[in-house]
């Protein structure tokens, strides 16, 4: 085993992690699933480009429909979503493709791994569909797919 390949425990040199506190503090509603080309952490970019990333589809509950009124393309959306695959234990992380690669903390980073694994991206919306369950085209997200969808803003940056 060289320096650099993850330890048994998943763990890469410099990396630290926490027994994390129970989950019991707070409840979500998931109002959808995204659908991206990404089957495994290493495929995803590291930022979603809204300008020319692929497309990729945010599939709402059927519940949800009332809420996309006045939401029409194009528009900048910001989308936040549960990084359900991601670990919720680590304090310090040893980040890849960093031109500084020397170990940091999650705060620090825009790293999956975190105490609450709650992402942001700001999207593009190319398009929406209207059927049974409504769906939104954008362009912009970095996440795997089937990731469970937590809420969508307008984006007026």
């Amino acid at each position: 085993m060289t320096g650099s390949e993850p330890r048994p425990d998943g763990l890469r040199p410099g990396e630290v992690s926490v027994e994390a506190p129970v989950r019991a503090d707070a409840a979500l509603v998931f109002i959808g699933r995204i659908a991206t080309p990404w089957r495994r952490r290493a495929d995803c970019p590291r930022q979603g480009d809204p300008a020319d990333g692929p497309e990729c589809r945010l599939h709402l509950d059927p519940l949800w429909t009332a809420a996309l009124d006045g939401i029409e393309a194009p528009v900048r959306l910001q989308i936040l979503y549960w990084m359900h695959e991601a670990r919720r234990d680590l304090v310090r992380l040893a980040p890849r493709g960093h031109d500084d690669s020397r170990p940091r903390g999650p705060f620090a980073l825009r790293a999956p791994t975190r105490p609450n694994p709650i992402a942001s991206s700001i999207v593009a919306l190319v398009g929406m569909e209207r059927g049974v369950a409504p769906v939104l085209i954008v362009r912009g997200l970095d996440c795997l797919d089937g990731t469970p969808l937590l809420d969508i803003k307008p984006w007026r940056g």
